[in-house]
């Protein structure tokens, strides 16, 4: 009878346990839709960029550059128009203007890096904010799992306990009485 009852509290913690070991994963499965959410778009600008880098089509690349690289444009444009403006025909001006465009190749170049660079790291830190909450979450259903072996083994240990306890009253009783039925004659009697 006491099995019977050890053996329904054993299963009454090991289902509370594996509730909670449920809950840990819809918490963790709710984390990561959350976090695929908060950075799609950055993931996609991302890949957007380390695509178009890829393609070794630089016009793809600028595009997905855009704001970065329209800055360097509009810049190389009014130094153009100033050099223009201020340098006299010939030489001098030819070679401020291929100058100027040398610098925008630069720049262009130095920013697309950039950001080529900037996009690969990006999503390797979005990856691992992932990887870490799936460790975290998984490490807290272990944790949930050893708390209820830990529970199981308690309450198999007390139905042990009580199994040995309740044998050694048996084994008193019966010893009693045999020794009740056989009048003492084991402990010195007569026939000893």
């Amino acid at each position: 009878m006491g099995g019977d009852q050890g053996q329904g509290q054993q299963n009454q913690i090991t289902q509370q346990q594996l509730g909670v070991e449920q809950q840990y994963l819809g918490m963790a499965q709710n984390q990561l839709t959350q976090e695929q959410t908060l950075t799609a778009p950055q993931k996609t600008y991302n890949t957007g960029v380390i695509n178009a880098a890829e393609s070794g089509n630089y016009s793809n690349l600028i595009s997905a550059a855009g704001p970065a690289t329209g800055t360097i444009a509009q810049t190389e444009k009014q130094a153009q128009e100033q050099i223009m403006n201020s340098v006299p025909a010939g030489p001098g001006r030819d070679y401020a203007l291929a100058a100027s465009k040398q610098g925008e190749a630069t720049q262009m170049s130095t920013t697309l890096n950039q950001l080529f660079q900037n996009a690969l790291q990006s999503n390797t830190n979005i990856g691992l904010a992932s990887a870490g909450i799936g460790l975290q979450e998984t490490g807290a259903g272990l944790n949930s799992a050893n708390i209820a072996s830990q529970s199981n083994q308690a309450v198999m240990s007390a139905n042990e306990q009580a199994k040995s306890s309740t044998m050694s009253m048996i084994g008193q009783l019966a010893g009693a009485g045999g020794a009740a039925v056989s009048g003492g004659f084991a402990k010195g009697g007569a026939f000893a």
